[in-house]
Formats: C-alpha cells, sequence, structure tokens
C-alpha cells in the first residue's frame, strides 16, 4: 500500500506531524475528511480537504485526498484537476497518476489514461495494480495482445491477483478460450470472491451453454448491485 504524509490511499491511514498549529489544523481537517469519506458523505470529505488546502496550498496530500473524494462523487473532471496539482507539487507518486487515469477511463479519455499508467510503472516498475488498469484499458480498446501482455506482468508480480485474473478471463472469453477463461475466473473468485467476478463467470458459463450455473453466478452479482448482471438474467428468461 502507497502512502505520502497525510494521503487518504484505500483506507484511511493518520500520520503524525510536527507539532505546530499549522499541522494541527490540516490533521483536523483531513481526520474529518476520511471520516466524511468513509460514510459516503463525498461532499462533506471535499469541504473538509478544501479547508486543509486553504491552510496549506502547497499540500500535495490534500489535493490528492480531495480527488479521491470527487472521484468518489462522480465529478471526473475536478478530481482530474486536483489529481494533476498533487502530481505537480509531487511528481514521485505512481497512485496519483494511477487515481488520475482511472477518472481519465470515466471521462472516456483512454489515451490519457495510458499515459498515466505507463507513468505510475516507470516510477515503480512492481507496481502491478498500474498494470492492470492499464491492461483494462486496452481490453476496452480491443488490444488483446496488450491487455495480456500487462495483466501477465501483473500476476508476473502477484500470483496471487484476484483482480488480475479477472481481466484475464474477460481477456480469455473475448477471444473464445473459453476453457483458459473459466479456470482463470474460478480461481479469482476463490482468491477474492467479488461480484463483477461472478458476473464475469456468469459470462462464460453462458457461452458454454451452462445456463444454470450462469444464472446462479448472474443472480449473485445482481444482489450485490452489478446492474449488468441483473441485465444478463432478464435476457435469459
Amino acid at each position: 500500500m502507497y502512502r505520502r504524509g497525510m494521503a487518504w490511499v484505500i483506507m484511511a491511514v493518520f500520520i503524525s506531524l510536527p507539532v505546530n498549529a499549522g499541522a494541527q489544523g490540516m490533521e483536523k481537517w483531513f481526520e474529518k475528511g476520511h471520516e466524511c469519506f468513509s460514510t459516503g458523505d463525498y461532499d462533506g470529505a471535499i469541504e473538509c480537504y478544501t479547508k486543509a488546502i486553504e491552510l496549506d496550498p502547497e499540500s500535495d496530500d490534500a489535493y490528492y485526498n480531495r480527488g479521491i473524494a470527487y472521484k468518489g462523487a462522480g465529478r471526473f473532471e475536478e478530481a482530474v484537476a486536483d489529481f494533476t496539482m498533487s502530481i505537480e507539487l509531487y511528481s514521485d507518486f505512481p497512485l496519483a497518476y494511477v487515481c488520475r487515469g482511472n477518472s481519465l477511463i470515466s471521462l472516456g479519455r483512454y489515451e490519457e489514461a495510458i499515459g498515466d499508467f505507463t507513468s505510475a510503472i516507470d516510477l515503480d516498475p512492481e507496481y502491478g495494480r498500474a498494470y492492470i488498469e492499464r491492461g483494462r484499458i486496452y481490453r476496452l480498446m480491443v488490444d488483446h495482445a496488450g491487455s495480456l501482455e500487462d495483466v501477465n506482468a501483473a500476476l508476473d508480480i502477484d500470483p496471487g491477483s484476484a483482480p488480475a485474473l479477472e481481466v484475464r478471463a474477460n481477456i480469455h472469453r473475448e477471444m473464445g478460450r473459453l476453457d483458459d477463461a473459466l479456470s482463470d475466473a474460478n480461481s479469482s473468485v476463490e482468491l477474492e470472491p467479488r461480484a463483477e467476478t461472478y458476473y464475469t463467470r456468469g459470462l462464460i458459463y453462458r457461452e458454454l451453454g451452462e445456463e444454470e450455473k450462469a444464472r446462479a453466478d448472474f443472480t449473485y452479482a445482481c444482489e450485490m448491485g452489478v446492474s449488468d448482471a441483473c441485465d444478463a438474467l432478464t435476457e435469459g428468461d
């Protein structure tokens, strides 16, 4: 897990600061921001991190954290702007590039996102998540060879990466390699039973003609909030 200063990465992490009034004020707004974010109050988190920025306009952590909150709120243009500020203030933080890249994907700006994931990899060639995210984009662009190369690189770094196995399962499925796809999907579910992976496995089962198993996976994924899985159940009726 990456972290810098008071940056919030995946889960709230609080770092001790030098004891002075400015630092204490920053930490107060960071803690409040983390609390708001953890409860889904993205607007509240944005407000708190804005207060932190007002105290220290040169804090890359504050811009990064506010970018995460903007991203959570679906305000991707503003997220990109804040991640850009964070990177300009401190350019050696790979996760800032990954988060900006994910926001760019949501805006349909795939080439720019590829550039960000590549920058993260250049900073840390062992950063598996960056390979996975770049592999996802290559898949969206129907570059199966590029996607497979990146996902395999991520699995070389961490053979137990459930997200990488799920992406590779989708690549195999789209290439017609259904047995390989099912093997990867099963391994991913065993490692980390994510709803999205059940949906992926459901698609594979359907293409294999195993409708009962497909519907079982779609049902689970639908109940867990994957709308595409709900649609797949309707299609099978």
